[in-house]
């Protein structure tokens, strides 16, 4: 019996749908030295044929004739799509930036857009960039979901733990605090993210507990950090709408913090718009009860949400945390900078903090400087890591030099 290799696999293919003629053979070219299979299309009404498994990128001009890119997006997102998706297009920057929010928000893996002309360079960048997609709308890649009895015993087992990202303050450099976030050390499984459980957390209404628990870890964590020397400033973590429904957690967030030491001032909830949504009447009473009772309040995803400004005048925030898509593309886009200049203005007015989310280059570090933003987050900064590393990370934390 003879034995037959198993055939080899192709190179990945990459379809390129532009209605000009020329610019895919421009584009395929490039797609070539990358190592793909180039596959062109001058109009995408075939588009469920064109996508076949094996396509791994797609290069999308916007402006086509009869179906346009808006609507080849809404047809990637019905698919299921999973190939990484590049735009390019002579648009204007605001509309290009607004199609590959969509993109993204549909849950595709927009890896990046390009102003035509494309320049090889930065295409060839996009293409061989070695990172994971993303699941598309079909979720195809998504992790594992544990069951709710799991979860809840995790939970109340104490495998829920917080990992540290630093806060610095832009005018000194010195460390202003840090966030708490949630992480599980799974016994079977690692260290796993939030994006592994936290649906379980929602759709069995397991918030408050595991807000409670984050509460109790965060804490745990500031003792750490203070046995090794570090006295962290400040610690937040975030506020799900089901700690908004329940009146007496004021009251457990002052008994844990009094068991801990921690004054309340030092302890500091982030909240977006979505978490007040469900009951307005309870959210106002939990939250004014927490800042009474001595806890900051930040609103979070500042400019995200459609009704941050009207959270601002109902609600007794203490500090302003501004989104990172914006923070961004601060160097670069004059609409971000002026998003980010006046909510740095509006807090200024309404006597709030201002925290930067998102900061991984020096270039947002001085322009938000400049600005008169107060505090800074991001990967520039730290990234997020064990309590027993943050007495480390100081050690060799440098605040970026002009």
């Amino acid at each position: 019996m003879t034995e037959h290799a198993a055939p080899r696999p192709g190179p990945p293919a990459l379809l390129v749908i532009d209605d000009d003629p020329a610019s895919c053979e421009v584009l395929s070219a490039i797609a070539r030295r990358a190592g793909f299979e180039p596959r062109m299309a001058t109009d995408a009404s075939r588009l469920e044929a064109m996508l076949a498994p094996e396509v791994k990128a797609v290069v999308l001009d916007l402006q086509m004739p009869g179906v346009d890119g808006i609507e080849v997006l809404r047809r990637l997102v019905a698919l299921g799509c999973s190939a990484r998706v590049i735009l390019v297009s002579g648009v204007d920057a605001p509309i290009l930036r607004s199609a590959f929010q969509l993109g993204e928000e549909g849950g595709l893996d927009m890896a990046g857009r390009l102003q035509k002309p494309v320049r090889a360079a930065e295409l060839l960048a996009l293409l061989r960039d070695p990172r994971p997609g993303k699941a598309g709308a079909g979720a195809r890649d998504a992790p594992p979901r544990e069951s709710a009895e799991r979860v809840r015993h995790a939970i109340e087992s104490g495998e829920m733990t917080v990992f540290l990202q630093p806060q610095a303050d832009l005018r000194t450099g010195s460390i202003a605090g840090a966030e708490a976030l949630v992480r599980w050390r799974h016994p079977e499984r690692g260290l796993l993210l939030p994006g592994h459980f936290i649906a379980t957390v929602e759709d069995a209404a397991l918030g408050l507990a595991l807000t409670e628990a984050v509460v109790e870890a965060a804490l745990r964590a500031w003792d750490a950090c203070a046995r090794d020397g570090l006295d962290l400033p400040e610690v937040s973590v975030n506020l799900p709408p089901e700690a908004l429904t329940d009146t007496a957690f004021p009251d457990r967030v002052e008994a844990a913090l009094a068991r801990h030491g921690l004054p309340p001032h030092r302890f500091v909830f982030e909240l977006t718009e979505t978490s007040i949504a469900r009951d307005t009447v309870a959210a106002l009473d939990i939250l004014t009860r927490l800042r009474l009772k001595g806890t900051r309040l930040a609103v979070d995803d500042f400019g995200v949400g459609y009704s941050s400004l009207e959270l601002l005048r109902r609600l007794p925030f203490t500090e302003l945390k501004i989104d990172r898509q914006f923070v961004a593309e601060l160097p670069t886009s004059a609409s971000a900078a002026a998003i980010v200049r006046n909510s740095i203005a509006l807090a200024r007015d309404l006597g709030l903090r201002v925290l930067a989310e998102g900061v991984e280059s020096e270039a947002a570090w001085w322009r938000l400087s400049d600005l008169g933003c107060d505090l800074a987050q991001g990967y520039l900064v730290g990234r997020p890591m064990p309590p027993s590393g943050m007495a480390a990370w100081l050690s060799s934390w440098r605040p970026p030099a002009r």
